[in-house]
């Protein structure tokens, strides 16, 4: 059985091996204007007055079940052809390494509207689909070839709470040992044919190019170098990606970790598609500001600077839900549930469990990040997504209560920041820490070793805030300059006045006994 790929030389795959008559049939190398309208020659033969919401039972088909004490997934098999409908089989399959396990592309998309006004024939019986994923199927189909692919809405059965917590737990692995991911965005318009088909100039004019060493100023010359003309139109290829990156599928939340374990990825909209290593570098470019949060994706995805991006770095539960705790689902839950396949400290802790409420798995993680219920606090969350939202403003709240602990805020702080390097430690509560008589000089302590574990630079606020706590509270410290020193201005913040005076610097000061190390 092949497999089927889109041209990406951001795979490790000799580009030459592409270009057969199965890329033919996927990819579209005419004018901008092809593949729009791709469904008007596919009429539905079923109307949706004879669709029921829920008829995978009702229709006749049933999932055969899943060994859940092992990997094992579904992939899905689309049958050759043109014609009016689709068929596929489904079938079991186990997430294995990639030179042991059958080759299959994994789709990432957005449902859209849960109403599942299509239907596609599998293992012989209709089955009911939303018309976005009726339009993906039919974009991928080939001509003279199966096809085998993941999809969610059809490889799990949404109708099994236990099943879709299996699954969810092993979502990471399906997208990283699928040969290729399929970003698909949609439908194409004029204007992103126009960017796609620019973008895809530029990978091919530079697909023969020993790229690998090329910063982002020798990928602006190769842009720059594209001829303007018939098949080159920056303007409209511009119009055309803010388009791209204002559709719904930068939005949601599952797409991130699909987009995190991706080995391999193409950017699909209709029939046209690029590498994403080409589209990662189309903002850039192009000159178009992505904003945060799509750039936080961008910077995931597979391509020639995802190694000094954000995304090398902490990929801690914490840093997700800051990073992310805004993206859009139907399922609250999935807030956090999505974020588990990515996540470096709560992947093997914390697992998907559809049986759990809400307020449930608010406190699972609630308790995962700061060891204490949320009811516990004078101000908790009102749901998971408040949670999500002002993830920062509650974990301050935590840092504050803790530091104002009398009984053993020191030793919380210092497991609190071990735990989670990536807490910051707001000006507020070293100001409390500085009022607490028997638990203040220690935790003064240790916040200074997380600071300096950090190298972090502190602001004007939290220097006078330790200065303030260190002359209140006499803790023992060896030094490592004198104690009773002039101030050098390279060491305060530019706004900081400069103008020498005489101060206890707890700057320089390391505790003998701090507890964060």
């Amino acid at each position: 059985m092949n497999y089927y790929m889109y041209p990406s030389d951001d795979s490790g795959i000799d580009v030459s091996e592409l270009e057969d008559s199965v890329i033919n049939g996927i990819q579209n190398k005419g004018t901008p204007t092809d593949g729009l309208g791709i469904n008007d020659s596919r009429p539905d033969n079923i109307g949706k007055k004879d669709i029921s919401k829920d008829n995978i039972g009702k229709n006749g088909f049933f999932y055969a079940p899943i060994n859940l004490g092992r990997p094992q997934i579904r992939l899905l098999r689309i049958l050759k052809g043109r014609n009016s409908s689709i068929s596929c089989e489904l079938f079991q399959a186990l997430v294995e390494r990639r030179d042991g396990a059958i080759p299959y592309e994994a789709i990432s998309y957005v449902w859209g509207s849960p109403e599942r006004e299509r239907q596609v024939l599998i293992n012989g019986t209709l089955f009911g689909v939303t018309r976005n994923l009726y339009q993906i199927l039919c974009s991928l189909q080939l001509e003279d070839e199966d096809r085998i692919v993941w999809v969610d809405a059809i490889c799990i059965d949404q109708t099994n709470e236990v099943e879709r917590g299996h699954q969810v737990q092993h979502m990471g692995d399906v997208y990283k040992q699928a040969v290729r991911v399929i970003y698909w965005l949609g439908s194409p318009t004029y204007m992103t044919n126009w960017c796609l088909h620019s973008l895809r100039l530029l990978q091919e004019e530079t697909k023969d190019l020993e790229i690998k060493a090329w910063t982002k100023e020798r990928w602006m010359i190769a842009w720059k170098s594209l001829k303007s003309g018939s098949r080159h139109r920056p303007a409209l290829a511009c119009k055309g990606l803010e388009e791209l990156l204002d559709r719904p599928w930068f939005r949601r939340v599952w797409i991130l970790q699909e987009v995190a374990n991706s080995q391999s990825a193409v950017i699909s909209c209709g029939k046209t598609s690029v590498s994403a290593k080409i589209f990662t570098l189309a903002p850039f470019l192009m000159g178009v500001y992505p904003g945060p949060h799509r750039q936080a994706i961008l910077d995931m995805m597979p391509g020639p600077f995802r190694g000094s991006t954000w995304f090398s770095g902490s990929r801690d539960l914490y840093t997700l839900i800051d990073h992310f705790g805004a993206s859009e689902t139907t399922e609250e839950r999935d807030l956090i549930y999505a974020l588990l396949g990515m996540s470096s400290d709560a992947v093997h802790v914390i697992h998907p469990d559809y049986q759990k409420s809400e307020d449930e798995v608010l406190n699972v993680v609630f308790h995962f990040l700061f060891q204490r219920s949320p009811h516990r606090m004078s101000r908790s969350p009102q749901s998971l997504r408040d949670f999500c939202l002002r993830v920062r403003y509650f974990q301050d709240l935590v840092m504050q209560d803790v530091a104002g602990n009398v009984v053993n805020g020191d030793a919380l702080m210092a497991f609190s920041l071990r735990c989670h390097p990536c807490f910051s430690i707001s000006e507020q509560t070293i100001k409390i820490a500085a009022k607490n008589r028997q638990k203040g000089s220690r935790i003064i302590q240790v916040i200074l070793c997380h600071l300096d574990r950090r190298s972090q630079k502190p602001t004007r606020g939290q220097v006078d805030a330790l200065i303030e706590g260190a002359a209140a509270n006499d803790f023992p410290c060896h030094r490592e300059r004198p104690r009773s020193r002039h101030a050098q201005p390279s060491e305060w913040p530019q706004d900081h006045p400069t103008s020498p005076r005489t101060v206890h610097n707890p700057l320089h000061f390391r505790s003998s006994n701090c507890q964060c190390t």
